[in-house]
C-alpha cells in the first residue's frame, strides 16, 4: 500500500500511478526485502525517488504523519492508522506488492490448539 499524509494531494486522487511517485520523497526501511523491492520497482520503469531511511516501521509510519515523506508499507501494517487518520493509504495502479509467506513447522513435532490457531491465522492473513 502506498501510505502517505493526510493532507498530501494524492491522497485525494482517485488513482495513483507509480508516475505519480516520481520525484516524491519516499521513507524506506534501512535494509531488507521492502527497500529492495521499492527500488528495484522504480529502477525497472526508470524512475527516480528521494530517500530517506528509518529503522523501523512505526518510525516510518510516524514521520509520514507528520508529513515527511511517504511510503510503501503493508495493509496490516498501517490499517489502524489509516482507521485513527493518521496517515492515508491507496492502492498504486498496476503495481503488485505481495510477497510470499513461507511457514515452517518441524515435520516431526506435533502443534498445541493454540499453535493449530496460529497457524490458521497466519495463513488467513497470507491469502
Amino acid at each position: 500500500m502506498l501510505v502517505l499524509p493526510p493532507k498530501h494531494p494524492l491522497a485525494k486522487k482517485a488513482h495513483v500511478s507509480l508516475n505519480d511517485l516520481a520525484n516524491q520523497h519516499m521513507l524506506l526501511p534501512e535494509s531488507g526485502n521492502l527497500k529492495l523491492v521499492v527500488e528495484r520497482i522504480f529502477s525497472k520503469k526508470r524512475l527516480s525517488i528521494q530517500q530517506t531511511t528509518f529503522g523501523n516501521h512505526e518510525a516510518i509510519i510516524t514521520a509520514i504523519s507528520c508529513g515527511l515523506g511517504m511510503s510503501i508499507l503493508s495493509k496490516s501494517m498501517v490499517e489502524r492508522h489509516a482507521e485513527n487518520k493518521a496517515v492515508a493509504i491507496k492502492t498504486i495502479e498496476r503495481i503488485n506488492l505481495k510477497s510470499p509467506v513461507h511457514i515452517v513447522v518441524h515435520k516431526h513435532k506435533h502443534l498445541s490448539q493454540l499453535g493449530q490457531a496460529f497457524l490458521a491465522h497466519l495463513r488467513h492473513l497470507a491469502n
